[in-house]
């Protein structure tokens, strides 16, 4: 019978005689295997060598080769990622709520210019986020949409008074884009592209919270 040299068990990386050249773990391991089945004993090794794989995965890739990784994953498994960032943030809560009260505080100008910035490029987003959170505040049902969209569906034309939007002109002009709810939210009309409209700021303040007939 042909006897082959020891070598490490590439689960516990303890040493073993291996029985055939195709022989990777040892015993204990290959049993353990075995009864949790393949995908939970990855996980299980995974999880228990995390940091000696991405030690690996660093001298066996290039930073850039990580990252386009990375990202495939996320795009495959969503659900996971988000589960993941979910637990993590429960278990590590205080932590990082102190690191984030530290860091604003050190850095508090420039961390406020990079949200001023950001705010006064991205109002549709804004608009967007505070509809949202009525919808969701109103317990109606919600959709994502962007009000660009809504706006180039009806063509920049306020659907209240059939006159054109300026889309120029800065919020709270009375002229300025805005997004109206054709059934409220308040009177159970859901936050959904088939139930917006575009139109001026100030024909959506002056309409409020009725519903108009057709």
């Amino acid at each position: 019978m042909r006897k082959f040299k020891p070598k490490a068990c590439t689960a516990c990386a303890e040493v073993f005689p291996p029985r055939s050249a195709s022989h990777a773990r040892c015993d204990s391991c290959a049993q353990a295997h075995k009864a949790l089945g393949r995908g939970e004993y990855n996980a299980a090794y995974r999880e228990a060598n995390r940091e000696r794989l991405i030690a690996a995965d660093r001298d066996r890739y290039t930073k850039d080769e990580i990252a386009e990784k990375s990202r495939q994953y996320r795009e495959r498994h969503p659900e996971a990622v988000a589960a993941r960032k979910a637990a993590y943030y429960q278990a590590n809560r205080d932590r990082i709520i102190a690191n984030e009260a530290a860091r604003y505080a050190s850095d508090a100008e420039r961390i406020q210019q990079v949200q001023r910035e950001w705010r006064a490029k991205n109002q549709d987003a804004l608009r967007g986020r505070g509809q949202r959170r009525r919808a969701l505040k109103a317990s109606v049902e919600c959709e994502k949409y962007r009000p660009l969209d809504i706006f180039e569906r009806d063509g920049w034309d306020c659907q209240l008074c059939s006159e054109p939007i300026d889309r120029s002109a800065p919020w709270p002009a009375p002229r300025s884009p805005s997004i109206d709810h054709i059934v409220p939210l308040v009177a159970g009309g859901g936050d959904m592209p088939n139930n917006v409209q575009a139109s001026h700021l100030g024909c959506n303040l002056r309409k409020g919270r009725k519903v108009l007939s057709a």
